[in-house]
């Protein structure tokens, strides 16, 4: 059975611009995930294998805005929001290769939950649409799950 903990919706800073246009600067390597500082959010993210980072944010309605990490170093992909604060419920999508029988399964239709997250929105209905692959075909990429799951910045 899946849970919901109704920890906030998306929100800017009081006088900040729009979710649907937030600023990105390049931002530091760390800590890994998205952190508020009172200010903004630093977002780092681990991938060895990644070609591109997208942190999705989600508005009340659920529409989501994807904003693309812009600095690569090393293997941590990273950014820094500047009008972005707690409460925002986000998650992320990977670029880069699929190939399973190497290990490889980036597939930007998937919502990925940050492994750093303070807090977790929403429920997961455990089935074959949250796997990566078709049930019995494990090298055909899946889709989007159904799942309203997303992480609530704190």
């Amino acid at each position: 059975m899946a849970t919901a903990m109704n920890l906030g919706a998306a929100r800017l800073r009081e006088g900040a611009s729009q979710v649907t246009a937030p600023r990105m600067w390049p931002g530091d390597l760390g800590p890994l995930g998205a952190v508020y500082d009172g200010i903004g959010t630093s977002v780092a993210v681990f991938s060895e294998v990644a070609e591109a980072v997208e942190m999705c944010l989600f508005d009340d309605d659920g529409n989501e805005t994807r904003v693309e990490l812009p600095e690569n170093t090393g293997d941590v992909w990273h950014g820094y929001l500047p009008d972005l604060g707690a409460g925002t419920r986000y998650g992320f999508r990977v670029h880069g290769p699929w190939d399973p029988a190497q290990g490889l399964r980036c597939n930007p239709a998937k919502l990925l939950l940050d492994p750093y997250a303070r807090a977790i929105q929403g429920g997961m209905r455990w089935d074959e649409a949250v796997f990566s692959h078709h049930w019995g075909a494990e090298g055909v990429p899946r889709g989007h799950a159904r799942s309203d799951r997303k992480e609530v910045l704190g």
